[in-house]
């Protein structure tokens, strides 16, 4: 027994000095800890070689897995892809948030061929597409690259946003030139997603939350 307790304490040392924010990269740890410590509960599954640390006492690892999983995110894209990459409207929104809730899917696009449905931990999944929407220009917040702010909004559908109200309030204060995301709304026919976002401007202005004056007459 206690070259068992000794064996395993030597692996979970390699796992915490090894691992990137509770994420094991494939590679990462070397295979006889890795059994050692799948086989009583300390390293939890995420996709192929990739592995989530987990403290059995805590539970089933819902909860490693949710502060682990945008983690698992950056570093996954980051070795897979670089820069060559960006989340589409709705995951971009979602990660500009900062609401580190787990997504039920994650949207990635990519310029070149190739598509790929990941299955995650818990029925999550990582959806890999072409597309020939990839904008121009991209950003970079917390290690994943996004688009910019005003663009996922131009391109989230409006039941996104009745969805998701929270993440969309949360987003709103850090879009850039208001008015002119306003009016490509509107000459892109998308007149309720406009209003919402007006409205929504107009009484975050009257909470001091709006260093600019918004009228509905300068948009509408």
């Amino acid at each position: 027994m206690f070259s068992d307790l000794e064996a395993l304490r030597d692996a979970l040392d390699q796992a915490l000095a090894l691992h990137t924010r509770g994420i094991l990269a494939p590679g990462t740890l070397p295979p006889k800890y890795r059994a050692l410590l799948l086989n009583n509960g300390y390293l939890l599954p995420i996709h192929a070689q990739w592995f989530l640390l987990n403290y059995p006492a805590y539970g089933d690892g819902s909860e490693a897995w949710r502060r682990g999983y945008w983690s698992f995110v950056r570093l996954y894209l980051s070795q897979r892809w670089g820069e060559n990459y960006c989340l589409d409207a709705t995951s971009t929104l979602l990660c500009r948030a900062v609401a580190w809730e787990v997504p039920q899917e994650l949207v990635v696009w990519r310029r070149e061929p190739g598509s790929a449905l990941l299955e995650l931990r818990q029925g999550n999944r990582l959806r890999i597409c072409r597309t020939k929407l990839f904008p121009s220009k991209v950003e970079n917040v917390l290690g994943i690259w996004v688009m910019e702010q005003n663009e996922a909004l131009l391109q989230v559908s409006l039941s996104f946003i009745q969805a998701n109200v929270d993440t969309v309030r949360t987003v709103l204060p850090g879009v850039q030139d208001t008015e002119s995301l306003l009016a490509l709304l509107h000459e892109n026919g998308q007149h309720r997603k406009a209003n919402w976002i007006l409205q929504e401007m107009l009484a975050r202005e009257k909470q001091g939350e709006y260093g600019k004056h918004l009228t509905e007459n300068e948009v509408l």
